[in-house]
Parts: C-alpha cells; structure tokens; sequence
C-alpha cells in the first residue's frame, strides 16, 4: 500500500474532468492500527 494524499488524488481527478461528490474514511477492518482507509466517489 501507499500513502496518498486525498487532495493528490481528487485534483489529479478535477484534471479529467471529474468532480468529488463524496469522501469517507474508516479504520481499518483487520484491526491494524497503522491502517486506515478513505473512498472518495467521483462523478462526470
């Protein structure tokens, strides 16, 4: 896994074209304290 930045990921996205309409976040659901994960949901 890699750490990337949200921002990275939603101007990279505004770049093509998309815009945000959601982002969550939740831990992870192995229990790994490290871990962590977000979903960020695009739309044209």
């Amino acid at each position: 896994m890699f750490d990337v930045p949200d921002e990275e990921t939603v101007e990279l996205a505004a770049g093509h074209g998309l815009g945000l309409v959601h982002r969550g976040s939740h831990p992870d659901r192995m229990g790994r304290a490290e871990v962590s994960w977000t979903a960020l949901v695009f739309e044209r």
